[in-house]
């Protein structure tokens, strides 16, 4: 046998008085997904080389003010200031922890690489971290590996030239295309030292039979 028991109702809250005004709907604020590191840098190189900021940052989903205040990072602090920095003190104290570690590992193996320290992290104590973030660390607390030295390379021949005429021939082909007709090939000789032509020739294909009808003119 079952009883019925009446269901709690909740209070409503009364309505304000109507003023005859319109009340003003709620704006919902839109938090926008935080946008990568590598994705940064190439807004950054894209705007260099003359993209428009309008176009990058409709691709990306962000506002083009954002771009103008990552390049001012970018020029005031470089990559650093394109890192996303914690906003607590828990996740600063996390990071710093983590900065330590990466420092420890690569001063008790210096043989290792960012790589090698990043999958050492994660496998051995469970620690995510990026190979970019390893090396900022490391570069920054001095304990990346140096620059590169440049080697001078030997002087070398930019160029040569025959000392008399006709002790060596060159020969090229080159292509292009008449205006709504065909592609047209010219087979040219030119004498090494005086850069001079010696033989050339119009054709409709590349062929050797061509270059040797050119060769025997030219001589």
């Amino acid at each position: 046998m079952t009883f019925w028991k009446p269901t709690k109702t909740k209070k409503k809250e009364p309505r304000p008085p109507d003023s005859g005004q319109a009340v003003p709907a709620r704006k919902k604020i839109h938090h926008s997904s935080p946008v990568v590191f590598e994705a940064k840098m190439l807004a950054i190189e894209a705007v260099n080389c003359g993209a428009d900021r309008q176009d990058i940052a409709k691709i990306l989903g962000i506002n083009p003010s954002t771009i103008s205040n990552w390049l001012k990072l970018y020029r005031d602090e470089g990559i650093k200031g394109l890192c996303r920095k914690p906003s607590s003190k828990v996740l600063r104290k996390q990071c710093t922890e983590l900065e330590k570690r990466i420092i420890a590992h690569r001063t008790e193996n210096p043989d290792h690489g960012v790589r090698c320290i990043r999958d050492e992290l994660r496998s051995k104590e469970g620690l995510a971290v990026s190979a970019e973030k390893v090396r900022q660390t490391v570069n920054a607390a001095g304990v990346g590996n140096p620059p590169p030295v440049p080697h001078k390379r030997p002087p070398q021949v930019r160029r040569f030239e025959r000392p008399v005429p006709n002790a060596l021939w060159q020969t090229d082909i080159f292509t292009f295309n008449l205006k709504r007709m065909y592609k047209v090939y010219l087979i040219g000789i030119i004498d090494d030292h005086s850069r001079y032509l010696v033989g050339w020739g119009l054709y409709r294909q590349q062929t050797a039979d061509a270059v040797m009808e050119v060769v025997k003119g030219a001589i």
